[in-house]
């Protein structure tokens, strides 16, 4: 059963768009986007948390909790908004939140049209690299203050996005803080790989949505506007 989910509607605009934020992060990390794709008069906006985050429901045990727990969350959000193979809505989302709205354009690119990934990187193909990375996020989330099964949600359990990368069908923006250097790589692999540009926004750092929002907000509605007449 899946856990009640924690979403706001922001505007009436015609265009969906979701907003997905990262682990150990909640929907108030988009204020200044929100408001800034408001401001069009184009979007109808979602913000939603998170299963185990913010004020979504939080159940205890691991198996709640998965990359896959996490897509089919999205998918049902997506729902809400509107968003179907006939009107495939805009998937923005930072890090995890990210990685996940990758996972759904490559999986059901029925349903993306365009897609915004804010300080993302596409995963581990290596086996060991990706343990290491799923090791790290165990030790380190109770600084984060997430709890050890909430923190399975930002597990890495194989490499379909990396293997899938060169399918991608939608437009894709990547956009990175100058100082995120540990996902400068998986930034630039993702923007190399399908094509996409790479915005590197000066004097920012992993939260260079919040950092330097009015830099994140140009460049994002610079995308949007400049994508195919039929999505604007």
């Amino acid at each position: 059963m899946r856990p009640h989910l924690h979403i706001t509607e922001h505007s009436n605009g015609d265009i969906p768009v979701v907003l997905t934020h990262g682990g150990a992060d909640d929907s108030s990390t988009w204020h200044a986007q929100v408001a800034a794709l408001t401001a069009t008069g184009k979007y109808h906006i979602l913000t939603w948390d998170l299963r185990g985050h913010g004020a979504s429901q939080a159940p205890e045990g691991d198996e709640h909790y998965s990359r896959d727990h996490g897509v089919a969350d999205l998918l049902w959000v997506m729902g809400k908004a509107g968003i179907t193979a006939e009107r495939p809505g805009i998937l923005i989302g930072h890090s995890l939140g990210g990685y996940l709205s990758l996972t759904v354009a490559l999986t059901h690119p029925d349903l993306v049209r365009a897609l915004g990934v804010v300080s993302t990187g596409p995963g581990y193909r290596d086996d060991r690299s990706r343990q290491q990375w799923n090791d790290g996020i165990t030790r380190i989330a109770p600084k984060l203050g997430l709890r050890a099964d909430v923190a399975h949600l930002i597990h890495q359990p194989d490499s379909l996005v990396m293997d899938r990368l060169t399918t991608l069908a939608c437009s894709m923006i990547v956009i990175l803080g100058s100082n995120d250097t540990r996902y400068l790589p998986g930034c630039e692999y993702l923007a190399q790989r399908t094509g996409s540009e790479l915005a590197v926004i000066p004097e920012a750092g992993h939260m260079v949505h919040r950092d330097q929002a009015d830099a994140v907000n140009e460049v994002l509605i610079g995308f949007l506007t400049n994508l195919p007449r039929q999505i604007r």
